[in-house]
């Protein structure tokens, strides 16, 4: 009798034990499955975040290269222009600025005080060129090289609008405009200051 009350406690004793030991297990998996997860909050946010459009990242791009905002924005359409833009303003700085070395090279030789330095716009020289006075040839001369800064800073505003639509499409990208657009003309009651009650029409906009 003793002896299977011995092995009875030693039963019970193991059962406990390895009821402890499966409960103990089973809690630290769900520790770390806890530790592990991401809350589903978080999820969401991380979500949220890659599905939003960068201002900032279509702005880089454009400044970097222009017009590569554009197409990180899908307005493709808008690099054309600024690419044709762009090359019609280096075309007249590039116009200009020949010409207004021709004219500076020539201005220097009218004064360098050397009869034997003839420039190509001078009444001596027989050619297609016409022909300027000294005065002449430094009013042409500020000419082309005012326009030519006048391009350059054409050309620099050219480059600010590039990057400043950029970043308005990309802030705008991801706004939602409702098909139901509609404006309502009705009758409505007006009140004045004096409480006196008038007609009038009424509108509303609903976007």
């Amino acid at each position: 009798m003793n002896g299977f009350n011995t092995y009875r406690i030693r039963f019970i004793t193991t059962v406990s034990l390895l009821i402890t030991i499966n409960s103990l297990s089973s809690n630290l998996c769900v520790a770390q499955d806890s530790a592990v997860a991401v809350p589903p909050a978080m999820q969401a946010v991380e979500v949220e975040e890659e599905k939003t459009h960068s201002p900032k990242l279509a702005t880089i791009l454009s400044a970097t290269v222009p017009g590569l905002g554009q197409v990180y924005n899908r307005k493709y359409w808008k690099v054309p222009l600024i690419y044709a833009g762009a090359g019609a303003l280096l075309y007249v700085i590039s116009a200009n600025s020949a010409r207004y070395k021709t004219f500076r090279d020539a201005y220097s030789l009218r004064i360098d005080g050397d009869t034997t330095t003839i420039d190509v716009f001078d009444i001596q020289m027989i050619n297609n060129e016409p022909k300027y006075s000294e005065e002449a040839l430094l009013n042409v001369k500020d000419f082309y090289r005012r326009n030519r800064d006048v391009t350059y800073i054409f050309l620099g505003v050219l480059y600010m609008l590039n990057i400043v639509d950029a970043a308005v499409d990309a802030h705008f990208f991801d706004y939602e405009i409702t098909d139901d657009l509609s404006l309502e003309v009705r009758p409505a009651l007006l009140f004045s200051a004096g409480r006196l009650q008038t007609t009038g029409i009424g509108l509303t906009l609903r976007l």
